[in-house]
């Protein structure tokens, strides 16, 4: 799948032109959220996705947290994109990156918090069309669904063990 040439995916170091206040308007713009939240997760962001014409558009942020069901650290992404923008393959790429990027760091050793990725897929339209036990782009495998029917899908990094007991 090929980005289209109008975007280019950024990690948040090295996105020059965008920073804290310019993700909170995107966010408030867009009624993404409540704005506390908004404050509470702009440290979070990890890639930005930016659009030649109209800046930024899109958002990734990152929390580490121990998944009961799995018994394990995971990275917990959450993916935001502007609404003219969600038909494109931008929310795909923006998660692709993330998930390369955690992984590189796991594999070469610098990062070993995370053995993982754990989403949680609450867009309907999304879990009907991607219903893929195992999404080939991102090898994210369905293992369930949580208290409000979202789907949870996980991806391990290459090397990654189970805990011991």
């Amino acid at each position: 799948m090929a980005l289209d040439d109008r975007y280019r995916i950024v990690h948040i170091a090295e996105a020059e032109s965008v920073g804290e206040d310019d993700v909170l308007a995107l966010w408030e713009r867009e009624h993404a959220m409540p704005a506390e939240v908004a404050r509470r997760r702009v440290g979070e962001v990890a890639f930005v996705g930016l659009d030649e014409r109209e800046g930024l558009v899109a958002v990734s942020t990152l929390y580490l947290e121990r998944s009961r069901r799995l018994g394990m650290e995971l990275w917990h992404p959450r993916v935001f994109v502007a609404r003219a923008h969600r038909q494109s393959t931008l929310a795909e790429e923006i998660s692709l990156a993330m998930m390369s990027h955690l992984e590189e760091r796991f594999v070469s050793g610098r990062d070993h918090r995370g053995a993982g990725v754990l989403m949680q897929v609450e867009n309907p339209i999304l879990k009907a069309v991607k219903n893929e036990a195992i999404w080939p782009l991102t090898r994210a495998a369905f293992i369930g669904e949580d208290a409000r029917g979202n789907h949870l899908r996980v991806r391990y990094f290459q090397g990654a063990l189970v805990p011991g007991r």
